[in-house]
């Protein structure tokens, strides 16, 4: 099957710049694109210019707020044995 235009577009500017654009109120929000394109293998080649043009100060503040997000989400998460043994367990 060809891939639509516009896919490839999205494709190629994610593998040559790690960035992604969403048009005009697309389901998939970044995260989902992000991981659809993991999934199926397709990379990025270099990081996004715009990392060239932030101070390495600001770089570390924005990292380390990408961080605390990180952090703040996961922490009330189940560890994966604990999710496991709650509702996978098999029946003894």
């Amino acid at each position: 099957m060809e891939i639509p235009e516009r896919l490839k577009n999205k494709v190629e500017l994610y593998q040559s710049t790690g960035r992604l654009f969403r048009e005009d109120n697309e389901l998939f929000s970044d995260v989902s694109w992000i991981s659809v394109f993991v999934g199926q293998g397709i990379n990025t080649s270099a990081y996004s210019p715009i990392a060239d043009v932030l101070s390495d100060s600001e770089l570390k503040l924005r990292m380390t707020e990408v961080r605390q997000v990180i952090l703040s989400a996961s922490q009330p998460l189940p560890t994966h044995r604990d999710y496991v043994f709650k509702y996978c367990a098999a029946d003894k």
